[in-house]
């Protein structure tokens, strides 16, 4: 697979730019062999964000390969978390035999899977919904015995709303239980009105966010995400959605309650500080930071001691995580504790 090396990469995304923020806020940087050592014999279990972690516009990040095959030859559990709800389980683990990385669909959390979990579990009782979003989106509400109502789908039969006239002659059918929006690139005026025009008409209908990321990272420019989306329903309802992804507590309650997942040794590792980061304290994990995605090093300065999205610790990029083979899988190797100014053995 390509290996990603961007400028973000060989400029301020560097060893260097990580040990500055050790310097100028305290948060220790993993570098090196006797720190990888450290951090991978404190965790049994690493919780991975993809997009910005393990790969950047689609390109595998140097190293990241090589860590994961190391960190399951060391014995460790691997989950992989992300808000992307374009996709099933199934699709993301034929992304991941692509990019030649181990994954199987039980590790695999997108977005999709956990907003149908969520209708599953905590709304057994709609049995309809209108969603805005992809086909991975779709398939994984289909396939927990949800219908589907979306402009996505072939001959949808929903109206065009294109004026005042069209909106006022929309008919809602009111067996729709719940509103559902995802990343969908072709998100416009009718998605957004027949979506308001479900809760208008039915105050019992449950608005429910994939996620709430405002904006994605890409070379030179951050493209709208969700967050853009739903907000715009947002405000045209007066209500808030329900998150099913990062960091709702529904997906912490998920990843907690797996087998063998001891939160006291379970790392969180992303990019970003509203999702990924506010995730793993939200679950009560430890937090990794990468600086191969969203969070710029000058963002991370700022996370003076006490602030909420400080991490536990950073990491330039996955392949700065050094992993000797040769080195047991022990629990004896001390880690600086959370808060701690220096993770410097």
């Amino acid at each position: 697979p390509h290996v990603h090396s961007s400028p973000l990469m060989e400029a301020d995304r560097t060893v260097d730019a990580a040990l500055s923020i050790e310097r100028a806020v305290g948060i220790p940087c993993i570098v090196g062999k006797e720190l990888s050592e450290a951090v991978l014999s404190r965790y049994d279990t690493f919780v991975f964000d993809c997009d910005g972690v393990l790969w950047y516009a689609g390109e595998l990040i140097k190293g990241t390969a090589e860590v994961l095959a190391g960190l399951r030859r060391r014995g460790k559990r691997l989950l992989f978390i992300t808000n992307n709800s374009t996709r099933t389980r199934e699709m993301y683990a034929k992304k991941f035999e692509k990019l030649s990385i181990e994954a199987h669909v039980e590790e695999l959390y997108p977005s999709s899977y956990c907003a149908a979990s969520y209708l599953r579990t905590k709304l057994p009782h709609v049995r309809k919904v209108f969603v805005i979003g992809r086909e991975g989106l779709i398939e994984e509400l289909e396939r927990v015995g949800v219908e589907v109502v979306s402009y996505t789908k072939e001959g949808h039969g929903l109206p065009e709303i294109d004026s005042e006239e069209s909106f006022m002659s929309v008919t809602i059918d009111s067996d729709i239980g719940a509103v559902v929006c995802g990343w969908d690139l072709s998100f416009d005026y009718k998605r957004m009105a027949y979506a308001s025009l479900c809760m208008q008409k039915n105050p019992s209908c449950v608005f429910v966010a994939t996620n709430l990321d405002p904006a994605d990272r890409l070379p030179g420019r951050m493209i709208p995400g969700n967050g853009a989306a739903v907000a715009s329903i947002e405000r045209a309802v007066g209500r808030r959605a329900v998150v099913a992804g990062k960091p709702s507590n529904f997906l912490a309650e998920i990843i907690r309650s797996l087998p063998d997942v001891d939160a006291s040794r379970t790392c969180m590792v992303g990019d970003r500080l509203d999702t990924d980061i506010a995730f793993g304290k939200q679950a009560g994990f430890d937090t990794l930071l990468t600086l191969t995605g969203t969070t710029c090093p000058d963002t991370a300065k700022k996370l003076v001691d006490g602030h909420p999205l400080r991490p536990t610790f950073t990491l330039p990029y996955m392949g700065a995580l050094a992993i000797d083979d040769s080195e047991s899988d022990g629990r004896t190797t001390p880690v600086a504790p959370k808060g701690a100014p220096s993770a410097r053995l």
